[in-house]
């Protein structure tokens, strides 16, 4: 329970960041200088960081998706590559033997690596949230 609230957190500080831009800000306009509650440029470019088109954000999760995929794609290759070796060694008549053990170790080391590839990009959206959240409340002081 306590990793799901800390996983919010910095979605929950992005909507509260989002509910405080002005309405014009929200629609694609700069915010009238001086406005109570207006973001400087500085403030704004921090926050489209997080999500928006063509973000950080949005590039991370991205590739989080791929990663995830190329996990799930690894897998069923290697689960066709044992399939096709355990054939082979039944047709020969050797069925302990393992024809195909290089490839089937170098699947599993790229699964490994792609599993890792997909922690390290998960911590870093979690880490970019979460600095620009404390970054812009250290500001508003």
């Amino acid at each position: 329970m306590m990793r799901i609230l800390l996983r919010l957190a910095p979605l929950l500080a992005a909507l509260m960041a989002a509910l405080t831009l002005p309405p014009a800000t929200l629609a694609g306009k700069p915010p009238e200088p001086g406005g109570t509650g207006s973001f400087k440029r500085s403030q704004i470019l921090l926050i489209r960081l997080k999500s928006g088109e063509r973000s950080t954000g949005q590039y991370l999760k991205q590739s989080q998706q791929e990663a995830k995929e190329m996990v799930k794609q690894l897998g069923k290759a290697l689960k066709q590559l044992e399939q096709a070796e355990r054939a082979y060694a039944k047709s020969k008549g050797r069925p302990d033997d393992r024809f195909l053990l290089g490839p089937a170790v170098r699947i599993e080391q790229a699964m490994q690596t792609a599993r890792k590839l997909r922690e390290e990009l998960q911590g870093a959206s979690g880490e970019l949230s979460q600095s620009i959240t404390q970054t812009l409340a250290a500001n508003d002081r």
